[in-house]
């Protein structure tokens, strides 16, 4: 039986348990903890932000090779820093948000059983180091990977509480039923938030150490999805039904991270340009003000048209990432007409050497396209024929992707597919026409991802195994869908296609 603890709460540590290193072009801003440290400001509460990504010295995305050990130093290195934090704190809650299960990582892609590194050892650790620090503190955990599993992390991490989906008001509701010597019974806590109306004053994390990194600033226009991707887990997390934010608030805050100095911006959305309207309404407001910027974030080509066209190209979704090159003009590789002279040794994750000097993957992609008139649009059309779309409950066929390819060659821009192979209804045939559907559509490039995870309360769970719908102890550790066509035989036929195809070995 579970005994609450007595309060009260006066000071609250919330902690960002990425642990992604720091040159890794996956690196991102926790920017829904800057949005849940924003709420309990304002609600008169003493938060502080733990960040442990930035936490250590900045070196280059190890080899796969050198995956293991090079994580598990993250991780002893942070919990360092986080057991330390908490000792010497005054602090009477800490609230650990997991953004993520695992890196994806993965060494033999193509055999029957891939071998995966997984974080939910060491995010245990992570909890056991607050409770070993000071035992007497609640410990809540959050964020979009516990809120997948949450009674088996909870368990587990043996956590006071847990806060399933927005945190914004459940963990300002905890905190007042605790300071109000009425502490929840119910371990498990989810509560609705307006995420509509809500206005966020940024900077509760350490905005300036992204920028000097080079890392683009974040912001979400909107929560919740109505599509139907049965392998998708946003519809779980944020619900079904979108809640919009204004155009207007959303570009105030767009300025608001400008002036800590950036330029580039991706939006967290699901998919930006759904609803139609309220993309569009975004794009006006920041051509209206005539902001300088760099804009991206995941389009789908269901009812994209001519004026979001017209309105992206406006507003900078199209522009290089120049700022991008600018802070990292110096850590640029030299011109290529000098590589092999130097010495040139590519690898598998985009990445390389030039000379005696290593360039992480993000740096070569940024110096490929920093002189382009043009950045690419990339299309998230998961794949190109009508029966694997269907198999991956996609709201667009075919023929919508090649009417928006149209399009959006038609004003020259570069395009990218970015495809997920080995879901329901893949099939060799189904692979060869997503292909060549790529190459009649003139895609400049196509992004290939083998291999879906399968998460609780997802239309694929139940598809796979019914017990999964419930029983998320079973999807622990992250499970992978069994692809009806070895990835072997993926592989085979995608080397006929290698010019134009970037594998990604990465389950999504």
């Amino acid at each position: 039986m579970f005994i609450p603890k007595s309060g009260p709460v006066r000071s609250v540590l919330l902690v960002a348990t990425n642990v992604v290193p720091q040159n890794d072009q996956h690196m991102i801003m926790p920017t829904q903890l800057d949005y849940l440290a924003a709420q309990l400001r304002g609600r008169g509460i003493h938060v502080e932000c733990l960040d442990l990504s930035l936490i250590g010295t900045p070196f280059p995305l190890p080899r796969q090779e050198q995956a293991q050990d090079t994580f598990q130093h993250l991780f002893a290195q942070r919990a360092m820093v986080l057991s330390r934090t908490v000792a010497e704190g005054e602090f009477d809650l800490v609230g650990l948000s997991f953004r993520n299960l695992d890196p994806s990582l993965i060494q033999e892609p193509c055999a029957e059983q891939p071998i995966r590194e997984y974080y939910l050892s060491d995010l245990l650790e992570l909890s056991a180091a607050v409770r070993q620090a000071n035992e007497d503190v609640f410990l809540v955990l959050g964020g979009p990977a516990y809120s997948l599993f949450p009674e088996t992390l909870l368990r587990r991490a043996r956590a006071d509480y847990g806060i399933v989906g927005a945190g914004e008001a459940a963990l300002a509701g905890l905190v007042e039923s605790i300071n109000q010597d009425r502490p929840p019974l119910d371990r498990i806590i989810s509560r609705s938030f307006d995420f509509s109306s809500a206005v966020f004053s940024r900077g509760n994390i350490d905005l300036p150490a992204y920028h000097k990194l080079g890392v683009t600033a974040s912001l979400q226009t909107k929560r919740g999805c109505a599509h139907q991707c049965n392998y998708c887990n946003y519809p779980a997390l944020e619900g079904r039904h979108y809640q919009l934010r204004p155009a207007t608030v959303v570009v105030d805050e767009m300025e608001a991270l400008m002036r800590t100095g950036f330029e580039d911006f991706y939006f967290l959305d699901a998919v930006f340009n759904s609803p139609l309207e309220q993309a569009k309404s975004i794009l006006r407001e920041i051509i209206r003000r005539q902001l300088d910027v760099r804009l991206e974030g995941m389009l789908s080509p269901h009812q994209l048209d001519e004026e979001f066209l017209d309105l992206a190209e406006g507003a900078g979704f199209f522009k290089p990432l120049t700022s991008l090159g600018r802070r990292r003009l110096a850590d640029a590789p030299p011109e290529p007409s000098l590589w092999r002279t130097l010495g040139y040794r590519p690898f598998s994750d985009g990445s390389a050497f030039v000379g005696n000097k290593y360039y992480s993957a993000q740096t070569m992609k940024d110096f490929s396209v920093r002189k382009k008139s043009k950045r690419n649009l990339i299309l998230g059309i998961d794949a190109g024929d009508d029966q694997m779309l269907q198999g991956l409950g996609k709201s667009f066929d075919q023929a919508a992707i090649s009417r928006a390819a149209q399009l959006i060659r038609a004003r020259g821009i570069p395009l990218t597919f970015d495809l997920l192979l080995g879901g329901p209804g893949t099939t060799l045939e189904g692979v060869k026409n997503t292909l060549n559907l790529a190459l009649e559509a003139g895609a400049d490039t196509v992004n290939v991802a083998l291999g879906i995870r399968v998460y609780p309360r997802t239309g694929l769970a139940a598809m796979t195994q019914g017990s999964l719908w419930h029983m998320e102890q079973d999807l622990l550790p992250v499970t992978a869908f069994q692809s009806p066509v070895p990835f072997w035989e993926i592989v085979e036929l995608l080397e006929d296609f290698e010019d134009l195809v970037t594998l990604d070995y990465n389950f999504r």
